[in-house]
């Protein structure tokens, strides 16, 4: 990886950062047991739920689908949302092959499946599988071994 490509995703990551530190987080206070325990604002708030808040905070799209039919329009939804605030008109796709078959027919000017690097961060959207989230602070855990991001 070149020193400029390296200063990118650096970049991308301190904005990522500095725009999460305005999520509030979760509130919890360690008690002894004779003391009365202060509850967290979101303990009433299901993980998923709390996952979705936390995710539309920095950006991302949370939906739930019950198949990949289901999948292909809600990626297509949001696609055509984001394209009537911003031009969204290069797609970059991870290798999956279920992201290529659920993106087949997006209205877009490019579709590229794992574009350099370098390249990468002049695309308007990015999609990929995540095989894992975690719901206190709406991170998506990639593997790399699945699929190139």
């Amino acid at each position: 990886m070149n020193n400029d490509a390296r200063q990118e995703i650096m970049q991308s990551i301190r904005a990522h950062l500095a725009e999460s530190a305005r999520v509030t987080p979760a509130h919890t206070e360690t008690v002894s047991r004779t003391e009365k325990v202060e509850v967290s604002a979101d303990a009433h708030i299901s993980p998923v739920k709390m996952f979705c808040e936390r995710l539309e905070s920095v950006g991302g799209h949370c939906t739930f689908v019950p198949d990949e039919l289901e999948a292909a329009r809600a990626l297509n939804q949001i696609i055509s949302q984001l394209q009537s605030r911003v031009p969204a008109k290069r797609i970059a796709l991870s290798d999956a092959p279920l992201v290529a078959e659920l993106a087949r027919g997006l209205p877009v000017e490019e579709l590229r499946i794992c574009p350099s690097v370098s390249e990468l961060f002049s695309y308007d959207v990015g999609v990929t599988i995540a095989q894992a989230a975690i719901a206190e602070t709406g991170t998506l855990v990639l593997e790399s071994e699945k699929e190139r991001h």
